[in-house]
């Protein structure tokens, strides 16, 4: 099966995506992998504060981000949340150590936590943190 190819648009709505979902709730790591059986990109974020109980109420966050700023180039259901502990989580944070960058980061043709992939994107830590809230003086 051919590969779609993750155009720069749904990149930068994926960046866009995060940076409205951290303010819900923290997403320490995101990244799309290629899922070759379904022949299509999904969007994984990960969080320590997603787990198995709260799941279905993370994907309300995810829902009520893209209500906020919806996108040609981003589909809710293309959305993935995993926990922080997931190997496909750990092996995102193990990458962000192994190869630091401030762009986001093209993974391509090896085990991703446990999944062979076809391909990737990685975001940097920069886009992930949550934005610091202005302090009150």
């Amino acid at each position: 099966m051919d590969q779609k190819i993750l155009v720069r648009d749904e990149i930068e709505a994926g960046a866009n995506f995060i940076r409205t979902v951290n303010e819900a709730f923290p997403i320490q790591a995101a990244f799309w992998l290629y899922d070759t059986y379904e022949g299509q990109w999904f969007l994984y974020l990960a969080s320590d504060r997603i787990t198995d109980a709260n799941t279905r109420k993370g994907y309300s966050h995810v829902l009520e981000a893209y209500n906020e700023s919806p996108s040609l180039y981003l589909d809710p259901f293309q959305v993935k949340l995993i926990s922080l502990k997931s190997p496909l989580a750990q092996e995102a944070l193990t990458t962000y150590e192994r190869y630091p960058s401030t762009t986001v980061k093209r993974i391509n043709g090896w085990d991703f936590g446990g999944l062979t992939i076809s391909g990737g994107y990685l975001y940097p830590p920069m886009i992930t943190a949550p934005t610091p809230s202005p302090s009150t003086s």
